[in-house]
């Protein structure tokens, strides 16, 4: 409804005005009430009055592949050249030419690797045998295997059908078990 020219018009609501002191404010409305005292009203619509524990989604538990031994890399110090070269889960290392021993591991995917006693001993010179913290993945060679070593190896196990390499860092502690 517009009055003669053309602009909208409020409308005084009687009970409005006098819930709010019987004044009207200066523009010549009530100053704004709510129907519920501005009171929270909780919401009565189906579904939200469902069991709170139903809405959480029941977690799946995991699928756990096979137990898996712990990679190993052994590497060796030149006497002379004061170089480092490891042989590990990616190749073997002909040539003795990293600068450090943290370069060597992580050149066979073993950064951060961990002495572990046991290295062999190869064509007269001693190499020490370093625990990688994860899985041998696809493809990777068995360092422990292919040079008979006996070192502690920890056993680790992987989700089953995992995306990646098949390497991963998961403890065993019987968690497939459960």
């Amino acid at each position: 409804m517009t009055a003669g020219g053309g602009g909208a018009y409020c409308i005084k609501d009687p009970q409005a005005t006098s819930a709010a002191g019987g004044g009207s404010a200066a523009g010549g409305t009530a100053p704004r009430q709510s129907l519920t005292d501005d009171k929270l009203v909780p919401n009565t619509t189906k579904g939200n009055l469902a069991d709170p524990s139903s809405s959480t989604p029941k977690k799946k538990p995991i699928e756990w592949g096979p137990v898996q031994l712990e990679a190993i890399a052994i590497c060796r110090q030149s006497p002379k050249s004061k170089k480092w070269e490891c042989n590990g889960a990616l190749d073997n290392q002909i040539i003795v030419d990293e600068p450090t021993l943290e370069s060597a591991l992580a050149r066979q995917h073993c950064k951060g690797g961990t002495w572990a006693a046991g290295g062999p001993n190869l064509k007269g010179q001693q190499w020490e045998a370093y625990r990688c913290g994860h899985t041998l993945g696809a493809g990777d060679y068995d360092v422990a295997k292919r040079y008979g070593l006996v070192v502690a190896r920890r056993s680790y196990i992987c989700p089953k059908n995992q995306l990646g390499d098949g390497r991963c860092s998961t403890p065993y502690d019987g968690q497939d078990k459960r």
